[in-house]
């Protein structure tokens, strides 16, 4: 059976639970060390790692070139082919190595010479294994060839040790040295048990050098993820370099957002190889996978935004304490992304860049990149965090809208229904949910039992409205349920 083979009888779903158990790890994983880290070291403490994190991602962007989304695509392209395989392996890891080591001189040059960095130079300094790492990250690969299994099971081991580490290691204010150590240490046996295990799919040795040719298709890939970069990092700098305590208020309401964006962005991610896959083998199957996927981003997604948007209070108070309490208003406004977010990169990675359009892509991403940042230069030095988030929110419904418009400019041949039958089900369902959280915020003053009781009853009642209601969806999740259950008893 070849590798294309292979690929055609592994599932959707369960590529989708994989990576929805990898990406809701990333964030949930911080969320169980995020209330001891926030009284041990406090939100300014917090705010110098994610200051100095955020400025290493800049160079890690850069030295990246746009691989990792270029990377998934070719990897799903050329799986059938071992020696195409293994040629554009080593290919983008030559690439990401060179630009890896140019990035680190120009990092170190900046840090020894901007006065902004001269208070925390050690931090900026340990970033540097950050970059010497990048070389290593290669999770394109494997989301190429759809080894989801394998990139969950590895993370998780490695995030559970940290944890250990964090809550053995990480004693008072002081450590957040520590706190940034630990997290780098992750990420470096991530990335190395990464590499040595691609010996199972490609060869040792490249057949053909062709970094020129690679690098002209790359451009676009990494023109394109800079301009999201521009309006969706950007605003860190913006708020760090005038309050690192801001900045931690406005990253701590970002790692809640992520929460409902891991969920929804799973499907989508598990879509990109399996869609690069179709567009080229099976068109018929490709335009069915593109018509249903919109109503799993609006099943999953609205639920998490009337969730996230009546328990942000409480949420904040859990994580951090009365301290993050300001963080909940930005994560009020930023909720709404949940969707958003998630239908503009359904939009580009799965109709958009499949059809070959990346240049309509990037011309819209500029746009809302320059938005973006006239925005932050406007709001965030009056408003600063709460400027931010509202500048995120205008520049997204924006770019979500313009890349509405092209597809239906320029990919004639598909047309896609954003205003679906099922959709009024899920607005029915998400405001009978809303109503028992409203009720138990009203008459329970304690917040953990608050959230407590309405993770266990919210998505009950929504899941008993969308079935109620006779929705696709739901419908075809309780027989599976059913069946699941008959199977059991039976054997």
């Amino acid at each position: 059976m070849t590798e294309g083979e292979k690929v055609k009888n592994k599932s959707i779903k369960k590529n989708f639970i994989y990576n929805s158990i990898l990406t809701s790890a990333n964030i949930v994983f911080p969320l169980i060390t995020a209330p001891y880290l926030s009284y041990t070291l406090g939100a300014e403490n917090i705010g110098k790692v994610n200051f100095a994190t955020s400025i290493v991602n800049w160079f890690i962007l850069i030295s990246s070139f746009g691989i990792p989304r270029y990377g998934i695509r070719e990897i799903a392209r050329n799986r059938d082919n071992k020696k195409e395989l293994t040629n554009t392996f080593w290919n983008l890891i030559l690439i990401q190595a060179s630009l890896s080591i140019i990035a680190i001189i120009v990092y170190l040059l900046a840090i020894f010479n901007v006065p902004r960095f001269e208070s925390e130079l050690n931090i900026h300094l340990m970033m540097v294994m950050m970059l010497i790492l990048n070389v290593f990250s290669i999770d394109w690969f494997y989301q190429g060839i759809e080894e989801y299994s394998y990139i969950t099971i590895r993370n998780i081991a490695f995030k559970i040790i940290s944890i250990i580490l964090m809550f053995a290691i990480v004693k008072n204010s002081d450590d957040y040295m520590i706190y940034a150590g630990i997290n780098i240490f992750g990420l470096c046996f991530n990335n190395v048990l990464n590499y040595l295990n691609t010996k199972k799919y490609i060869d040792k040795k490249m057949y053909k050098l062709e970094i020129l040719t690679y690098l002209k298709e790359l451009r676009i890939y990494f023109f394109t993820t800079l301009i999201i970069a521009l309006y969706t990092q950007l605003d860190q700098l913006f708020i760090g370099y005038g309050s690192e305590q801001h900045l931690a208020f406005y990253l701590r309401s970002k790692t809640i957002l992520g929460i409902g964006l891991s969920i929804t962005n799973s499907l989508i991610t598990v879509l990109i190889p399996r869609t690069a896959y179709l567009i080229k083998n099976d068109y018929e199957a490709y335009k069915k996978v593109i018509s249903k996927s919109i109503n799993y981003i609006y099943i999953i997604g609205l639920p998490c935004i009337v969730g996230i948007f009546l328990l942000s209070r409480e949420i904040m108070i859990f994580l951090g304490g009365e301290e993050f309490i300001p963080a909940s208003y930005s994560l009020k406004i930023i909720s709404v992304l949940i969707v958003v977010n998630a239908v503009g990169s359904w939009q580009v990675n799965q109709i958009l860049i499949p059809y070959r359009k990346e240049n309509v892509a990037l011309k819209i991403q500029t746009i809302s990149a320059i938005v973006s940042i006239l925005l932050n230069i406007i709001l965030v030095p009056k408003i600063s965090y709460i400027g931010a988030a509202i500048a995120w929110c205008i520049t997204e419904s924006m770019l979500v809208i313009m890349e509405a418009i092209a597809i239906n400019r320029e990919c004639k041949d598909i047309r896609i229904q954003y205003i679906t039958s099922s959709l009024k089900k899920y607005l029915i369902s998400v405001l009978c949910m809303a109503i028992p959280i409203i009720i138990i915020k009203s008459i329970i003053n304690n917040h953990i039992v608050v959230i407590l009781i309405s993770v266990i009853i919210a998505p009950f009642i929504y899941g008993i409205s969308c079935i109620l209601l006779k929705d696709d969806i739901a419908l075809n999740v309780l027989e599976q349920l059913k069946s699941k259950f008959i199977k059991k008893n039976s054997s």
